[in-house]
């Protein structure tokens, strides 16, 4: 799949998007793709035949494992289309063995924590049709659930920090309770806007990534020279933080109605941290390609910020910004052999096209339904 994508990044996308128009058969990506296809039937067979054994009684974490792993083939391969069905039927195993002795997060580990974050960054950019009391519900459990998974976060595919993991729980919620004018209050959760963001700009990038290096040097230590922990330093690990900071706090302002935008709250007013956002979060975007040039790794993990940040270009009619987004977008396709970088610069480049032209100010808010219509999941 990796190679199919590297060589031909549009002709993978389009054929994953319209089977009805598959690659030709002389393009070397094609015997890729079949290869693909036949690996995933005959593990789905193979995981059908364990799902079909599972018992209340004896829940079997390793099928939390294995589901996660498909669902991650699927993500890789589209941010669009199968992996929407494989996260709904791992949801409904875990709904199943929830109310068993089977500690979830313990007991699953890695493969708990990814359906998790499939799930919490697949609502960010999900149409409020998609968000519904059972969305309240779900997140409402995952941050009950997010001290006792015990993963570190900065050591997986997912580098978010966990306060911003909390604060991208606690927009959904928010977004889904207004959507389904649900007025209930959650115990526990931070729900008021306000309080969102005083939570979120509470984070400091910097301490975090103190902590991220010295927990990986404590696990993985290394008495010899090591180049890419020179280039992945402090200051690589703080940018990482900082884009998932300014992104998640861009994806807060824009759920909110603009009305409800004004004045001001305990950290300023929303106006001054929108422009705190989008230019920490492009520094941050930037610095890290830079970076990328002396093998540093962390742009690797940043789509979902950079999606943010392309969304925000795109209301300032900052076409070099977005330009430069997109160019990388495509760059990290190639790079890793996944085919959503690719997915998300098109998205940005027809937004931007739908857009160009307007006579007032790009509101975010009222268009999210749109230009989200088809719930994809831009995340690595």
């Amino acid at each position: 799949m990796h190679k199919a994508i590297q060589r031909a990044p549009q002709a993978f996308v389009d054929s994953v998007k319209s089977p009805s128009h598959p690659m030709a058969k002389n393009d070397p990506g094609a015997l890729n793709l079949a290869m693909l296809h036949h690996h995933q039937a005959s593990a789905a067979h193979s995981m059908q035949g364990q799902i079909e054994k599972v018992t209340a009684a004896e829940p079997d974490p390793r099928i939390i494992g294995n589901l996660a792993l498909f669902l991650s083939v699927n993500i890789m391969e589209s941010a669009y289309g199968k992996w929407h069905a494989h996260l709904q039927g791992a949801k409904a195993l875990i709904d199943f063995w929830r109310h068993t002795d089977l500690n979830l997060p313990e007991s699953c580990g890695f493969g708990y924590f990814n359906l998790v974050m499939a799930d919490i960054y697949s609502t960010t950019t999900s149409p409020s049709n998609h968000l519904s009391p059972s969305t309240v519900s779900y997140h409402s459990t995952y941050l009950d659930e997010i001290d006792r998974l015990q993963i570190f976060s900065f050591d997986s595919f997912t580098p978010v920090p966990k306060e911003m993991i909390i604060t991208a729980i606690s927009v959904n919620i928010h977004r889904a309770r207004a959507t389904n004018d649900t007025l209930e209050i959650c115990e526990g959760i931070e729900t008021s806007a306000s309080g969102i963001l005083e939570y979120a700009r509470a984070f400091s990038p910097a301490i975090w990534a103190v902590e991220a290096m010295a927990a990986l040097a404590e696990t993985n230590p290394s008495p010899t020279p090591n180049s890419l922990r020179d280039v992945n330093n402090l200051d690589s690990w703080t940018a990482l933080a900082q884009s998932f900071q300014s992104a998640t706090v861009l994806y807060l302002i824009w759920s909110i109605p603009p009305d409800e935008r004004v004045g001001g709250t305990e950290v300023g007013t929303w106006a001054a941290a929108r422009s705190w956002a989008y230019a920490t979060l492009t520094t941050a975007i930037h610095d890290l390609f830079e970076r990328r040039q002396k093998k540093g790794s962390h742009y690797k993990f940043i789509l979902w910020s950079m999606l943010m940040a392309g969304l925000e270009a795109i209301v300032l009619s900052d076409h070099a910004e977005l330009v430069f987004l997109c160019s990388n977008l495509r760059t990290l396709t190639v790079d890793l052999g996944v085919s959503a970088m690719h997915e998300a610069a098109d998205l940005l480049e027809k937004t931007w096209t739908r857009f160009e032209n307007r006579e007032m100010e790009l509101e975010l808010h009222h268009h999210w339904d749109e230009i989200f219509a088809d719930a994809p999941l831009f995340l690595m």
